[in-house]
């Protein structure tokens, strides 16, 4: 699998349950005065770390190559300030791998309708 950068950027991942846990908070508890939250999980992973968890999902012999470049505007580090929607009482609870297994459970279905 060819991926672009080299593999020790991060990003915020949040699986879609816990996305919604927070949507849900904030429809519940939010003040509706045109606040705005970011969202994620708070936990800052490499695109290495998640390519090497779900290309172990799929099949262990798979391989990431990482090309070296850098796409125009992506960020190199990605960590989503939670603060705000902390405060409301959210906090992801489904963990990076938990997450891709579920993603690549959803997508085996799909290919099987």
């Amino acid at each position: 699998m060819n991926l672009f950068g080299k593999g020790n950027e991060t990003r915020d991942f949040i699986y879609i349950a816990d996305l919604l846990d927070a949507i849900s908070i904030v429809i519940d508890k939010g003040e509706f005065n045109g606040e705005t939250y970011n969202l994620g999980s708070a936990q800052e992973t490499t695109i290495q770390e998640v390519a090497g968890i779900f290309l172990s999902i799929i099949d262990a012999g798979l391989k990431t190559n990482f090309n070296g470049i850098q796409k125009p505007g992506d960020p190199l580090f990605w960590k989503a300030d939670m603060s705000k929607l902390q405060a409301l009482g959210f906090e992801a609870t489904t963990d990076i791998q938990e997450g891709l297994k579920s993603y690549y459970q959803w997508i085996k279905q799909l290919e099987s309708v």
